[in-house]
């Protein structure tokens, strides 16, 4: 293994996220990736961490540019590849539901339907009802069963099942 360049220490043994557009890459994110509850290691040790001086942005945003009318919405970045390269629909992520920005809303108003796939948790369901409150009719929510994600109900029912969920 190659030793971390200095400063980024802390990223060492994590999947790096990197947030691509057009313009290229625009934000990176770290994912944790032991085999253990990061909130019971202790308070410094996040399930993600991103570089300082990076804002929060939307994951996936090249896909707001497919030919489509609809997208999906999805808290957290792994959970919109999944849907993007594994199911086929076109998908964004908010990278943590309480990361919600409201101007957000703007880049989503032109889709017919934005369809928001809901954690079973209650930041999930409280993320989709407020982008629903934001924006209206557009706007589909579908709330997953409890403890379940998008990754993990996926990799469960399958690629067809997601599909069906978004119609």
């Amino acid at each position: 293994m190659v030793d971390p360049v200095v400063g980024h220490q802390a990223f060492t043994g994590r999947l790096s996220i990197p947030y691509i557009t057009q313009a290229g890459t625009v934000n990176m994110t770290f994912r944790c990736m032991r085999d253990h509850d990061c909130k019971t290691i202790d308070s410094s040790h996040k399930k993600y961490l991103k570089p300082k001086g990076l804002d929060t942005t939307l994951y996936g945003v090249a896909d707001m540019f497919k030919d489509t009318l609809d997208i999906c919405l999805t808290e957290g970045e792994l959970d919109a590849i999944v849907l993007s390269e594994l199911v086929g629909l076109p998908s964004i992520g908010n990278p943590g539901a309480e990361n919600w920005k409201p101007w957000w809303t703007d880049l989503l108003r032109d889709f017919r339907r934005i369809f928001v796939f809901c954690d079973g948790d209650s930041s999930g369901k409280d993320m989709g009802e407020r982008v629903q409150r934001e924006l209206g009719m557009a706007v589909v929510l579908i709330h997953l069963p409890d403890g379940e994600d998008v990754n993990s109900l996926y990799l469960k029912k399958g690629a067809q099942f997601m599909r069906e969920l978004a119609k």
